[in-house]
């Protein structure tokens, strides 16, 4: 801290002290919020602005002309640094201020009987990028508050918080347009929503949080209500009862009718990350004897595609007698530079309302996020009138492309369509499903929703031309299906349009169609695989004409590396018996290309034969296959050979995927399996099923199955700086079969754990003492079996230490030997510290990085001692803590009695 930060701190706090007995009776304050926003375009500098509701009237002796507002540092709480006065700038022109004689000051706006709306502005810029709380305190609440004991000597304090960085660009705070001030009817459900809207567009959150008193610090008894919740997502707060709960404080029961204040924070976030919070103070009057029932709002949510208008009729009915309804609409809708939202209540009956929304909605509207519109009903009662509140969702939706056609081209699809009518697309992306779907898209179902059977096969960005060739990722489509298309347009923020129309097309029969590749004989060298297919019926003999052949094309290695092993010139030869293969460790992949004379048509798709392999366990085996085929694959047959070794396979199970486990096996005896492929094409032509069998292969069950990881807890001792770690039996079979116990530490969390030492199973106890100066930092275990399987590790658990500083707050330094120094009455688990002790009037007189502080009261600078009288310090304590050296910010005082006095002095 530079020395002028240190004294405006300093003189910052004498000013508190000397002010708080002159404002100790001043009881006003209901509600309020602080909103800020980027000025100017300057990363660094805001212009804050500060909203209070305060009591008027006969016993309101208090009025605020300006307002401090403070500003602090989050990365240790929110230690104030600097601050400025803000003045008030709404109500009529003229009064008194101590801080700006020669302005205009405002006197406020008095918006209903008994409440007055202030709104005090300033601006401030700050050094550098960070995190900073923004917070305002005035003595003190109005009198009587029922959910906070003593409250006509309670500070007001709000709090906003804000993220400066240069990644994240402009930003302003969300703005609230619906007042904190509101009225309930006892135990009758009351709603109210804050009306907050974003200028930039962030996403908004909300949650309900304690309210607060000087300067942030807790209120003794507060409680918030029970029965009250909030919407997270729509900032909607609902009271089921108001007024009917009660809550002990100091002995005393407290509920029913009167004032109630709860605080809203809405959470700003910009591309997943918070970048800023505001503080709501709200005030809710509950009236005990309400005859009257709130207005109903019907909900609406909706979507409009964009360039369309919206045209929107909100209804709302009263069933009191008697009632009108006013309706009113606040929310980002309305508050756009460009084409805004308009409202209009077009019907006005008894009991009945109707409130028409009209929004001429542009491409530039086009976001992932809905819009929120908060809609209010409030009825005509004169003691109490009563609302309702509801937040209406309102999507702009991206028009859908146009798919012009699908053609097929051997084994690929050619798609065009036309670019989307709202150009800022990012990419369009393609969807393919087997057969024709009976997806509708709605004016409100954006994209490909899950469950109608597409897969998404590819993306083209606007900078390309508006095609895409589907080749199955190079492979090719499968003869035998219709494939149907749909395009989506996806922009920068993720949202999707509309889908376009479909559009399906099947493959010639061009090409020979393989039907089957089926091991015969399992063998290392001398084993079978046969391969038949369906030959082809579409082509151009025009083009393409005789002599035709096929050559058959094979690889080891998937789908690349194939070579021709033979050449048929019998076009109706539809099978081929391939010999002499590895049909025990390797898979084949087979293709056959079709030729006109020398001149290559087309090739058939890849097919594989079924591979098994058998994974061994405990007293068990898993059976997995794979193999990739054109056609679809619908079931697989597992079989045993049984007894072993006579060639006899008895059926043991049908399975939907490629998997399958047998238990109950005895540990070193070896099993053999094969399984059967079941699957078909869709289209008419193919014989059905298609049936394939794997190659045989045998396993061995063994205990290749690690223990369960270890259960533990782990209790601090400060104190005694110990870790006590117990290992727990919750799953009691797993942990008996746990032989040694590894265990590993870490004393600053984020950093790779090791090993440090190895117990047995009997250990279930362990005290642990990392260093004699810090007791932080993580644990984790792995067990070991007899087998010597080792589990995965275990969760981690951390401790931090409980570290402590104490200073007194007076010495003698008169040499008679008793309390001659400052220095801490305790201390623990402290590094070191910078300290920097002032006079009176700002001038420092000692300073010192040493946790003992060991100051004899004498002047550094001058070597004089120092006068009697008071002290101020601030101090950076650096604490050890699980995430390293943490810096502590304190302050206070200390005085000197009796210095100078001393023999010798």
């Amino acid at each position: 801290m530079v020395l002028s930060k240190l004294k405006t701190i300093f003189l910052l706090l004498l000013f508190i002290l000397l002010c708080n007995s002159k404002m100790m009776f001043a009881t006003h304050n209901r509600a309020g919020e602080i909103t800020f926003c980027q000025k100017d375009g300057n990363l660094l500098t805001y212009e804050f602005k500060i909203v209070t509701y305060t009591a008027v009237g006969p016993g309101v002796n208090a009025d605020r002309f300006e307002l401090f507002l403070y500003f602090g540092n989050t990365a240790s709480g929110c230690n104030i640094f600097d601050s400025i006065i803000c003045p008030r700038i709404n109500g009529p022109a003229g009064g008194p201020s101590n801080y700006f004689p020669n302005d205009q000051v405002h006197q406020g706006e008095v918006i209903q009987p008994g409440i007055k709306k202030n709104i005090y502005t300033g601006t401030y810029t700050f050094n550098g990028p960070g995190r900073y709380c923004i917070g305002m305190s005035d003595p003190n609440r109005n009198e009587n508050i029922v959910n906070i004991f003593n409250s006509v000597n309670k500070a007001f304090y709000i709090q906003s918080v804000l993220v400066i960085s240069p990644f994240l660009g402009n930003n302003c705070s969300p703005e609230l347009l619906n007042p904190p001030v509101d009225n309930a009817c006892y135990c009758k459900p009351y709603l109210h929503n804050p009306g907050a809207y974003d200028p930039d567009g962030d996403s908004l959150s909300y949650a309900l949080v304690n309210c607060q008193g000087d300067f942030g610090t807790p209120l003794d008894c507060y409680f918030i209500p029970s029965g009250i919740s909030i919407n997270a997502v729509t900032g909607d707060l609902y009271w089921v009862c108001p007024g009917a709960n009660t809550a002990n404080c100091n002995g005393n029961q407290t509920g029913g009718a009167g004032d109630y204040n709860v605080a809203i924070q809405i959470n700003e976030w910009r591309n997943g990350l918070k970048i800023g919070s505001v503080i709501r103070d709200m005030q809710i009057k509950v009236v005990a004897g309400c005859l009257n029932n709130p207005p109903t709002i019907e909900p609406k949510d909706t979507c409009v595609v964009a360039g369309q208008n919206l045209n929107l009729n909100i209804r709302a009915t009263d069933s009191d007698r008697g009632q009108y309804i006013e309706m009113s609409a606040t929310g980002e809708p309305l508050m756009l530079d460009v084409n805004p939202a308009s409202f209009n209540q077009t019907v006005n009956q008894i009991g009945n309302a109707t409130l028409n929304i009209q929004w001429q909605t542009d491409c530039s509207r086009i976001r992932k996020n809905p819009y929120l519109l908060s809609i209010k009903a409030e009825d005509s009662y004169l003691i109490n009138p009563l609302v309702d509140f509801k937040t209406l969702e309102i999507r702009v939706v991206a028009p859908p492309p146009f798919l012009n056609s699908v053609q097929a081209q051997g084994t690929s699809i050619l798609l065009s369509w036309q670019a989307s009518s709202c150009p800022a697309v990012v990419h369009y992306a393609i969807y393919r499903k087997k057969g024709p779907s009976s997806f509708l898209p709605g004016p409100c179902i954006t994209g490909i929703p899950s469950g109608f059977g597409f897969e998404k096969v590819g993306e083209v960005s606007l900078s390309g031309n508006l095609t895409f060739v589907d080749n199955n990722n190079g492979r090719g489509l499968s003869h035998g299906f219709e494939y149907c298309y749909r395009i989506v347009g996806v922009y920068a923020d993720g949202s999707e349009s509309i889908a376009s129309n479909e559009r399906c097309a099947r493959l010639k029969r061009d090409v020979p169609v393989i039907t089957k590749v089926s091991v015969g004989i399992t063998s290392a060298t001398a084993g079978i695989d046969t391969l038949q297919w369906k030959k082809p019926l579409e082509y151009d003999s025009t083009q393409w004409p005789p002599p035709y052949s096929y050559r058959i094309e094979r690889s080891t290695t998937g789908f690349s590396g194939f070579s021709v092993i033979t050449q048929l010139n019998d076009i109706n030869q539809l099978q081929f018996i391939d010999n002499n293969l590895n049909t025990s460790n390797n898979q084949y992949t087979y293709r056959i290309g079709f030729y006109s004379d020398t001149n290559l048509v087309g090739y058939s798709n890849t097919a594989q034969s079924p591979f098994l392999r058998v994974i061994p366990s405990d007293n068990k085996l898993l059976l997995r296959w794979n193999c990739d085929v054109p056609w679809n694959k619908d079931s697989t047959h597992v079989y045993k050979e049984e007894p072993p070794s006579s060639g006899n396979f008895i059926f043991l199970g049908k399975s939907l995927s490629d998997s399958f486990a047998i238990s109950g096996l005895a540990n070193g005896k070896q099993y053999c399996f094969r399984v059967i492929t079941f699957g078909a094409y869709t289209d008419t032509g193919f014989e059905k099923p298609l049936i394939n069998y794997s190659q045989i292969a045998c396993g061995i069950p063994e205990d290749r199955t690690p223990p369960c990881p270890p259960v533990f807890s782990l209790t601090p001792d400060c104190d005694n700086t110990t870790n006590t770690i117990r290992l727990l039996q919750t799953n009691r079979a797993c942990f008996l079969e746990t032989v040694s116990l590894e265990m590993y530490y870490t004393p600053v969390i984020g950093q790779a754990l090791s090993l440090i030492r190895t117990y047995t199973n009997n250990d279930t106890l362990i005290v642990h003492v990392p260093d004699s100066s810090s007791i932080a930092g993580c644990y984790a275990f792995a067990g070991i079996d007899s087998a010597g399987n080792k589990s995965t590790m275990s969760d981690t658990l951390c401790v931090d230490n409980c570290p402590y500083y104490e200073l007194p707050n007076v010495f003698t330094p008169n040499l008679d030997g008793v309390n001659e120094f400052f220095y801490p009455l305790a201390f623990k688990y402290v590094k070191e510290i910078n300290m920097v002790i002032f006079d009176r009037w700002g001038t420092e007189v000692f300073k010192t990085t040493k946790p003992g502080i060991q100051w004899d009261g004498t002047n550094q600078k001058t070597g004089r001692i120092c006068d009697q009288g008071v002290y101020f310090y601030v101090c950076d304590v650096g604490e050890i803590r699980l995430t390293g050296i943490v810096n502590r910010s304190i302050s206070g005082f200390v005085q000197i009695l009796g210095s100078g006095y001393g023999p010798g002095r």
